[in-house]
């Protein structure tokens, strides 16, 4: 993968976790699926995987955003947000990594 490559999704996964942290999501439901995508992709070994989660993610979160928010499933929502761009830097840094 390209560094601009690179530069674009982690730009594209701050943009998704900036406008899910202002207004977050609905409720339970929401906060549940959120944590599936993050252990989905933080299961992934390599860039190409985690490419492939990453529309999902940015589309349900699209979805939800201006939703009314329970502050319990907020907090959840957007802590699986941010294992979300944990799980990104690392494959990335591996990848960077392994390219030298």
């Amino acid at each position: 993968m390209t560094r601009h490559k690179e530069m674009d999704m982690k730009k594209l996964v701050l943009a998704v976790g900036i406008a899910a942290g202002l207004v977050a999501c609905s409720g339970k439901k929401e906060a549940d699926q959120m944590t599936k995508y993050a252990d989905q992709l933080c299961a992934c070994k390599d860039v190409a995987c985690a490419e492939k989660i990453l529309p999902e993610i940015e589309k349900f979160s699209n979805a939800n955003a201006g939703k009314e928010v329970d502050k319990a499933a907020a907090d959840r929502y957007n802590n699986a947000l941010t294992r979300v761009e944990k799980c990104i830097d690392k494959l990335h840094d591996d990848a960077e990594k392994a390219n030298k």
